[in-house]
């Protein structure tokens, strides 16, 4: 991957504060010629696509694969957003890549059934551009890095001369919103996810590290689809919200920003946003971006959060800080299986990074000892049958 270094806010003289922008545009659906309309406003907002692109290049377009589910379900990004860009990748005269790594087990025939059920196989076809199935492990280093000096990435994103990052803004239980920070995540290799989610099971530190992350991968330009978001349980069993918006920018950081002003959730309450701000990536409100297009009081929303999982600390209020943070870990969420939705299939034992999760009588059970509250059973559960409720005097 070419270097492509992100800029510090704070580092950025007056003439050339416009880099720091997020260009907002209304797309009202994913009717085809809707959506090519809203990248072209978006894009020509920012400059072109010849602003992040040079001819010749091969350009990985990275989309948000998390489950194997339709493109009307909403959680996974939406295959005419990818088209789109493939498209106008290919109009620069790069060569245009779509791959992703879901935390699944990395076989061809398992990402390719990802690829053919989210839609992304057919925007392939009808754009020239290729599908990546490389996701060998490569490791890239990662010398800005606070926590993570060197990450394992599927060699298909580490390869590429450049990428554009496609997330889909969805409500989060474990980092609260999934939008271009998170989305990056998917460039570690399949189950390798769950040993970082062992590693750093505070959703503090886990915050870290998904700007550690979008620091090693520098993403040129990261387009969100925000046409129908997810609110309430996200990131794969909410509910659909029609926001009707499309979202672009060269800062990864400044782009979540705004994303999470769409869904009307304070930026610091969002763990790998307070990362990037706590860090100077990012300034701390919407007032230091330039947004183009839409204003600010035009695009709010107001996301219902995941269920019994808490953006604050109530406990603040009344004891000191260390106390506080004692106490919220005493009541913290832990899964919970619904018998009446659960099928049986095992894929929340299967993907458990702590080990955590036993069958009993045919019945997936957590041991809240071993639990670290990640939530990988309930996001990568396929019946939604993984709940989340708060505990008192559960040790970690």
């Amino acid at each position: 991957m070419l270097p492509w270094k992100p800029l510090s806010w704070q580092n950025i003289s007056k003439d050339v504060l416009a880099v720091i922008s997020v260009s907002v545009v209304r797309c009202k659906s994913y009717d085809e010629r809707e959506v090519e309309r809203a990248v072209d406003e978006c894009l020509s907002l920012l400059g072109g696509i010849d602003q992040f692109v040079r001819r010749g290049e091969t350009i990985l377009l990275k989309p948000n694969l998390l489950a194997p589910t339709p493109p009307s379900r909403g959680v996974t990004t939406h295959p005419s957003v990818i088209r789109a860009l493939a498209r106008r990748v290919g109009d620069a005269g790069a060569r245009a890549l779509i791959a992703d790594s879901p935390g699944s087990p990395v076989e061809v025939p398992v990402l390719s059934s990802f690829y053919r059920i989210t839609g992304m196989e057919a925007a392939a076809e009808a754009t020239g551009a290729a599908l990546g199935f490389d996701l060998s492990e490569v490791a890239v280093n990662n010398p800005d890095g606070k926590f993570v000096k060197t990450i394992p990435v599927a060699r298909v994103m580490a390869e590429c001369d450049g990428m554009i990052n496609v997330p889909k803004l969805k409500t989060h239980g474990f980092m609260i919103l999934s939008a271009g920070i998170k989305n990056l995540f998917g460039c570690v290799p399949g189950m390798r996810k769950s040993e970082f989610h062992f590693k750093m099971p505070k959703r503090e530190l886990f915050g870290e590290l998904l700007v550690d992350i979008a620091l090693a991968m520098k993403p040129r330009l990261t387009v969100l689809d925000a046409v129908t978001s997810m609110e309430g349980h996200g990131p794969a069993h909410g509910d659909l919200t029609q926001t009707g918006l499309l979202a672009a920018s060269g800062d990864v950081f400044a782009l979540d920003l705004v994303a999470a002003h769409i869904a009307g959730i304070r930026a610091q309450s969002v763990y790998a946003i307070k990362a990037a701000i706590d860090r100077g990536l990012t300034p701390s409100s919407i007032k230091a971006i330039r947004l183009l297009g839409e204003p600010a009081e035009g695009i709010a929303h107001h996301f219902a959060m995941p269920r019994d999982v808490s953006v604050f600390n109530p406990f603040r209020y009344f004891l000191p800080r260390t106390l506080a943070e004692r106490a919220a870990e005493m009541v913290r969420p832990v899964p919970v299986f619904d018998r009446n939705t659960c099928s049986g299939c095992q894929t929340c034992l299967q993907k458990c990074p702590a080990h955590a999760i036993t069958i009993y009588d045919g019945f997936p059970r957590a041991d809240l000892d071993r639990c670290i509250s990640c939530f990988c059973c309930e996001e990568l559960c396929p019946k939604g049958a993984v709940g989340a409720r708060r505990r008192a005097f559960v040790r970690k």
